[in-house]
């Protein structure tokens, strides 16, 4: 029998049962196959849970960072708006005028803090005047901490604006500075100085400069310090002055602060230039003025007895143009910067005679050219006024 004829030729019954098995077993497997697919579905979907829910957590993840990067862009442009507005405002709360204002050190200088200090010491003032010896105390005290505040821009103006004394106050009361430290106060109280406002003080401000060089011209080695000091504070209080004029009544209210506007303690006024270099000669009466005056020269300068008499009618002179000063013998801290530079102005007029004068040592004639102190006359009665 071959191999087929025994396949082929078996009995129907068992052909029967091995079809059985067949189908058995391929449903077995087909089961078995289900089962692997049902768990690994269930892993699937189990996994695909997970997924899910880390999709879920990263998305609300990626959301949060876009809410704070979209913060974030909103603050970096606020801070870029913010700043730029900071830049405008300190832009236009500084004006540049006349031939210096072109200055860095005037256009980078922090003019709001300065004003404000500026005019916190001005009542700090008023208070020394007024105050109890407590609340004096107290004042002096913040005004030296509030003056120590204007020291580095003072400082960094040291040679950089004209005048005839530095290093001092001269260049802190040029007139760019005072204007721009009242432009800045005045913004800070919303009253700012409109565009015509700004062109009338352009025009003070270039009055001040070419007479202050016509000055410079006619000076010289031998001109008196003490004289040409007297000049520039005369052009700089007739500024002052000028400006109050074109301040309307409002504006006016806030840069003038009574007892102190119109005195050496007004920082706008250009007396500061001077400030500590007035020395009081006390007198009882006005006749003792020529006298004590005519002493205090010829002592100073080492004249001689022929000197002192070619000096007399210049004494006499110097007594006659001060004694009719509206404040004369008044304390120096409430004496106007007028007054003050008519002081200056007089002493200089005597230290050109003095030059003049034959025999006169080449020492003496340096100390009289360099000379800064005042002789501010002052009766006994009125050193409180």
């Amino acid at each position: 029998v071959s191999l087929g004829s025994i396949i082929f030729k078996s009995d129907p019954e068992d052909i029967k049962t091995a079809n059985s098995w067949v189908d058995q077993s391929e449903l077995t497997l087909a089961q078995d196959r289900v089962g692997e697919l049902e768990t690994e579905l269930e892993k699937l979907r189990t996994a695909s849970l997970d997924d899910k829910k880390r999709i879920g957590d990263l998305s609300q993840l990626v959301t949060t960072l876009q809410d704070d990067l979209k913060q974030m862009k909103e603050t970096a442009q606020a801070n870029a708006d913010s700043e730029a507005t900071e830049a405008v405002a300190k832009e236009s709360s500084y004006v540049a005028l006349g031939k210096n204002g072109g200055l860095d050190e005037l256009k980078n200088a922090d003019w709001e803090t300065m004003s404000k200090a500026i005019h916190e010491m001005h009542d700090l003032f008023k208070k020394l005047n007024e105050g109890t010896d407590e609340e004096k105390q107290k004042a002096a005290a913040e005004l030296a901490t509030k003056n120590s505040s204007l020291i580095p821009f003072a400082v960094s103006l040291f040679g950089k604006l004209p005048t005839v004394i530095t290093p001092g106050n001269g260049e802190f009361t040029h007139p760019v500075v005072t204007t721009n430290m009242i432009k800045s106060l005045l913004e800070q109280n919303n009253l700012p100085l409109s565009t015509e406002q700004i062109d009338q003080v352009s025009t003070l401000v270039q009055s001040y400069e070419s007479e202050f060089d016509k000055q410079m011209h006619a000076f010289d080695d031998s001109t008196p310090l003490l004289y040409k000091m007297g000049q520039e504070l005369a052009l700089k209080d007739a500024f002052k002055r000028n400006f109050d004029e074109v301040l309307n009544d409002e504006q006016f209210e806030i840069v003038a602060i009574e007892g102190i506007s119109n005195t050496l303690k007004d920082i706008y006024g250009g007396g500061l230039m001077a400030a500590g270099m007035g020395k009081p000669m006390i007198m009882g009466s006005k006749d003792d003025l020529v006298p004590m005056f005519s002493e205090n020269m010829s002592k100073k300068y080492n004249l001689n007895e022929a000197q002192q008499q070619a000096m007399a009618p210049t004494f006499e002179a110097y007594g006659e143009r001060v004694s009719k000063l509206v404040d004369f013998g008044k304390n120096i801290d409430n004496m106007s910067p007028e007054s003050f530079s008519t002081y200056m102005d007089a002493q200089g007029t005597v230290y050109q005679e003095i030059l003049k004068l034959e025999g006169l040592e080449d020492s003496v004639k340096q100390r009289v050219i360099n000379g800064k102190s005042i002789i501010i006359p002052a009766l006994k009665n009125s050193l409180d006024q």
